[in-house]
């Protein structure tokens, strides 16, 4: 999605398969080496930093500041006729 958005942004295929996949794959696995994990790590983050650029979070403290504050009420409503007999046939 970020190379539709962004094309190359994060290099060719081949670049983005040696430079980051790889090697955030290879940390991945169970017997890793620590440099394995190490390297991982670090282009996992980088990654990370570069793809956070262009996502929008919406947290509760964004929408908070653009949304009215939130109304709780309950109506009690009493059905007659067909309605009540409706309602009680569907219950």
């Amino acid at each position: 999605m970020v190379n539709f958005c962004n094309p190359g942004l994060l290099g060719d295929a081949k670049r983005f398969r040696r430079h980051y996949e790889a090697p955030i794959l290879a940390s991945r696995e169970p017997f890793a080496a620590e440099e394995v994990l190490k390297r991982g790590e670090e282009r996992s983050a980088e990654l990370s930093a570069i793809v956070n650029q262009f996502i929008l979070r919406r947290t509760n403290k964004l929408l908070s500041a653009h949304l009215p504050p939130k109304a709780r009420g309950g109506r009690a409503v009493t059905h007659s006729g067909e309605a009540a007999r409706s309602r009680c046939a569907c219950l």
